[in-house]
């Protein structure tokens, strides 16, 4: 008996030396630091993104982040090829696009415990939107910031046309009248050069005209395509008018041309406004003409604005969420530096929003910031949900491209788009 308590005694002390060399070694891991690893789209952000680790690293010296930026489609298809080998990073850029899908498979993690510590600093509604699988759920990523579309429009064009400036009070019928007035043939050989607006089918603009006008682009249980039903229609026929009726917005080339952002145009002078988002703030500040931007034109049944977050995300199996939770909220809270602030890019924080600072970096480009913060009220998603990217962007640009271009009716085109985008929902 007393053998085995000596033996007891024994492994209890030899244990106790092993916990004490094994906790040695923990806290001496913890003393050298640890690594993130962070990806992240838009390579042209680069400078901002790099400029808000460097400043992260200056404050968390135990935290190091390593990083790497590919363009949007590489982006995804490395991401998705990380998860599959096991190998994600701790943090990357989320799109809203995408939150589902990736909450769906469990592969991100749920961060609620880490917002609900300071929700009342943020903007809910951003937030709200990379919730799953409703506004109700756990968010699965957290937003730097949000976007909203804008009234874009040239002054230049706007002073040679004697037509006085869009303002927030602008309601659609307005808009297009004023497209009219604006398209000129600016040379002299009986066409037109310069065009009024940019109509097309992008969910930066079509959704929210329709939603303006009281109708759907889905359900609200996302398992139905309401495009077919009056508003929808009145709405997708008014803006193919524009093109093959009024003459006052461009005739897309094919249908590829129609599903290109008019950023391009707008920046050539080809079209005096186009409705995008304000991400475009950045890609418009060096362009050879006086500009300015507003918000988005009202409907007769209410105002609603395109928007939506950036966000992050952190991976589920990150062997480090505090310290990648640290880094998440250092980007997109109050620490991070104004030097490294997105143009066009609202921080979720409200704190930073509404300071000065915020609004005299943007004085510098529109003359009303404001109108961007304000778009807050206003902002609704594009339905965003599972499958987003194929039954919005493939198959609804690419069944209403056919109106637009004036090779179908939009009743015939809002059908077929209607029956590919239920069949996309609805497949497995």
């Amino acid at each position: 008996m007393k053998r085995n308590r000596l033996l007891i005694v024994t492994l209890l002390l030899l244990l106790a030396a092993g916990f004490c060399v094994e906790a040695a070694g923990q806290e001496e891991s913890s003393a050298s630091g640890v690594t993130i690893k962070y990806m992240w789209w838009t390579p042209v952000y680069e400078p901002y993104i790099q400029g808000a680790i460097e400043k992260f690293h200056s404050e968390n010296p135990g935290i190091s982040v390593e990083y790497e930026t590919l363009a949007f489609d590489p982006y995804w298809q490395k991401v998705q090829n990380l998860f599959a080998a096991g190998n994600p990073p701790d943090a990357f850029d989320m799109s809203v696009v995408f939150v589902w899908d990736f909450a769906d498979k469990g592969s991100v993690l749920d961060i609620e415990d880490f917002v609900s510590r300071d929700i009342d600093k943020y903007y809910r509604k951003p937030i709200d939107m990379e919730r799953y699988p409703d506004a109700g759920g756990k968010p699965y990523a957290m937003p730097y910031q949000w976007v909203a579309s804008m009234l874009y429009y040239n002054e230049d064009a706007f002073d040679a046309a004697g037509v006085g400036y869009p303002t927030r009070d602008w309601d659609y019928e307005t808009l297009i009248q004023t497209s009219k007035k604006l398209t000129a043939d600016t040379d002299g050989d009986g066409k037109a050069d310069r065009y009024g607006f940019f109509s097309n089918a992008a969910h930066t603009f079509l959704d929210s005209m329709i939603k303006a006008y009281g109708g759907e682009v889905l359900s609200s249980d996302y398992s139905t395509c309401k495009i077919t039903e009056p508003a929808a229609l009145q709405v997708i026929q008014k803006c193919v008018d524009m093109i093959q009726k009024d003459k006052s917005a461009p005739v897309a080339a094919s249908y590829d041309a129609l599903l290109v952002s008019g950023g391009e145009m707008f920046r050539s002078g080809k079209i005096a406004m186009t409705i995008d988002g304000s991400y475009m703030i950045d890609s418009f500040k060096d362009v050879p003409f006086e500009w300015d931007a507003t918000m988005v034109p009202k409907g007769p049944v209410k105002r609603s604005i395109y928007g939506g977050p950036d966000g992050i995300s952190i991976a589920k199996t990150t062997a480090h969420p505090d310290e990648t939770w640290a880094f998440v909220k250092f980007m997109t809270g109050a620490d991070r530096p104004k030097e490294t602030w997105i143009p066009g890019g609202v921080s979720i924080t409200k704190s930073v929003a509404s300071s000065s600072d915020w609004t005299d970096m943007h004085k510098q480009w529109i003359s009303e910031p404001k109108d961007l913060l304000d778009a807050a009220q206003y902002m609704e998603g594009a339905d965003f949900c599972t499958k987003w990217l194929e039954w919005r962007i493939n198959t609804i640009n690419a069944e209403l491209a056919p109106a637009f271009v004036g090779q179908k009716s939009v009743a015939d085109a809002a059908r077929a788009a209607k029956a590919a985008v239920e069949k996309v929902l609805q497949s497995k």
